[in-house]
């Protein structure tokens, strides 16, 4: 089932224990809001990211590992 998009009306800011709906925001508490949405997505693909390269790198390292082990590396 789709998610039902929350309206500007509902949308809401909990600070110190203080909800704030971005209705009655001013336009530089809006351009805060944004930002704030904008760092969070930024997090979450940066995490997603950092995940895939730390992924990558053990599954090279594993492989560098096995052909060492095999001897298929020059010989000094």
């Amino acid at each position: 089932m789709a998610k039902k998009k929350k309206t500007a009306e509902e949308q809401h800011v909990e600070l110190e224990g203080v909800k704030y709906y971005t209705k009655d925001f001013n336009q530089e508490q809006v351009a805060f809001y944004n930002h704030l949405i904008d760092l969070s997505k930024k997090e979450r693909n940066m995490a997603f990211n950092l995940q895939q390269i730390q992924g990558g790198r053990e599954y090279f390292t594993s492989l560098l590992g096995v052909s060492l082990k095999n001897g298929e590396a020059e010989s000094d």
